[in-house]
């Protein structure tokens, strides 16, 4: 029994450490919501990509406004408006198309 509620405990403690530090975060700009039965589908943009995450709750987060956002192995977590952090599950990654060339005179 005791050893039960160590490993809950000790796994309880692991999931906690695991949220990334508010100083990890980087800017992005929400630019879609999307919504399914069962998730939200949440698209950002930042300086070098695009990313994709989803959650079965319903954040407060604006379209197009600017979020902090923090990428791991599995998950997108994000900093709502509320100034809470959020785990979402990070679905996509997608390169942003380079600059078109300048335009000749």
């Amino acid at each position: 029994m005791i050893r039960a509620l160590l490993l809950v405990v000790l796994a309880i403690s692991e999931l906690f450490a695991q949220v990334p530090q508010v100083n990890e975060f980087y800017p992005a700009k929400l630019i879609k919501i999307d919504a399914t039965p069962g998730y939200f589908y949440y698209t950002f943009d930042t300086a070098e990509d695009n990313y994709g995450s989803r959650s079965a709750l319903q954040l407060r987060l604006t379209e197009g406004s600017q979020v902090k956002i923090k990428i791991t192995d599995k998950f997108l977590y994000l900093i709502d408006e509320d100034g809470k952090i959020q785990q979402t599950e990070f679905t996509v990654q997608g390169l942003k198309p380079p600059p078109p060339p300048p335009k000749k005179k």
